[in-house]
């Protein structure tokens, strides 16, 4: 987290990700985390949380190993997997 404040990273793909009780941990509140379903996944997206940035969860094409959102900022729509 150290590091995407830093750097000012607005999207961050993470592989294993670290859970605790079927929850992402280590992550601040100025982000959004994003991750298919309940439980523990092997992939999330972590996306600053800001008010030019909506993020949509695809989750029909999405699983413990894969993410997909639709991101829209400002003129920009953006697929991430």
């Amino acid at each position: 987290m150290q590091m995407l404040s830093t750097e000012k990273t607005e999207i961050t793909f993470i592989q294993e990700p670290y859970f605790y009780q079927n929850k992402p941990k280590g992550m601040t509140n100025g982000y959004r985390t994003y991750t298919h379903g309940e439980g523990k996944s092997r992939a999330a997206i972590i996306i600053i949380s800001n008010d030019t940035i909506d993020v949509l969860l695809i989750s029909q094409f999405s699983d413990n190993d894969t993410v997909l959102l639709e991101i829209h900022k400002r003129t920009q729509n953006i697929l991430c997997s």
